[in-house]
């Protein structure tokens, strides 16, 4: 589990990598897979009562967009700047959601960082609520 203390770093220079199984749909959407549960006993219950062994996250249009985005060669800040040409004000405030949205995917592992400066300002401000995608029912 995470600490529950960040270190201190710029969020908008950090390059996000995906961590994760994922397939897109015909539509661009993206599901992201993850294993339901990570012990022998529990895999074999999933079996014995047929149960997939994975669930998946699906995400809306911004979440997909990020998500193809996130390749280890762009930063965050470069990650904002091409979702709000592509989608304009229906993502402002575009650093606030990423703040949130990136931090929960690197909260459940679903992405690491390919390089992580230290020493720098967190990126700050009022959180909106709004989450840059995720619509997370299972199949």
């Amino acid at each position: 589990m995470k600490s529950s203390k960040p270190p201190v770093t710029n969020l908008l220079a950090l390059r996000p990598v995906r961590n994760s199984a994922w397939v897109a749909g015909s539509s661009g959407r993206v599901a992201i897979e993850r294993p339901r549960f990570r012990s022998r006993w529990a895999l074999w219950c999933c079996r014995l009562l047929r149960m997939r062994p994975e669930y998946k996250l699906r995400l809306d249009d911004h979440g997909s967009a990020l998500w193809h985005l996130c390749d280890g060669s762009l930063t965050v800040g470069e990650i904002g700047e091409r979702l709000r040409a592509r989608f304009g004000e229906a993502v402002e405030p575009v650093h606030e959601r990423l703040e949130t949205f990136i931090g929960l995917l690197d909260l459940n592992e679903f992405i690491t960082f390919a390089d992580e400066p230290e020493g720098e300002a967190t990126v700050g401000g009022a959180l909106d609520g709004n989450a840059v995608g995720g619509d997370t029912t299972n199949d």
